[in-house]
């Protein structure tokens, strides 16, 4: 893993000869790597003590759904941004079954907020998994082991989905 300067160029060095994928990620909401979401990644073959130049990751813009949580009962432990608490867990699954975390955003006594970004015009299925926890939907339901199935159009942001701890299991 490496991290780009702010023109988002990169160098690697002293890696094996081989064949190797270019996957990206970005700390924010909006974009997405091609290695998850896109029909193929940027490959590129090294050859012993060659310097390969001119490699392009291109991330595609996508929609970012946002998560909140209630937690009137304040059961959910403090989590740090970006990180994902296995207690209670926002995913996101492709029509190929692929799960994708959603991480927190930011978290407080009152509940935390997640947010991960969808491609455009492809619906995908939102799921809660606690293996701890009662969560209900925003119509106060239990939430369906099935998930919600979420698409945006493009341009759009969907709306904010809502869920609330209820009680433990």
């Amino acid at each position: 893993m490496v991290v780009t300067d702010s023109q988002g160029a990169f160098s690697i060095s002293g890696i094996p000869p081989g064949t190797y994928i270019a996957c990206a990620e970005v700390s924010t909401p909006g974009l997405l790597d091609p290695c998850h979401w896109a029909t193929s990644a940027p490959g590129v073959t090294v050859s012993a003590g060659q310097t390969v130049t001119g490699v392009t990751v291109t991330m595609a813009r996508g929609a970012v759904l946002n998560v909140h949580i209630d937690d009137p009962q304040a059961l959910l432990k403090p989590v740090p941004a970006s990180q994902t608490d296995f207690d209670l867990q926002i995913h996101v699954i492709t029509r190929k079954g692929i799960h994708y975390s959603s991480p927190v955003q930011t978290s407080n006594g009152a509940g935390r907020d997640h947010a991960v970004t969808i491609p455009f015009g492809t619906p995908v299925t939102l799921s809660v998994v606690s293996p701890h926890l009662v969560v209900n939907d925003q119509n106060g339901k239990p939430v369906s082991s099935a998930g919600t199935s979420i698409a945006a159009s493009e341009g759009s942001t969907p709306s904010t989905v809502n869920y609330t701890v209820t009680g433990r299991k």
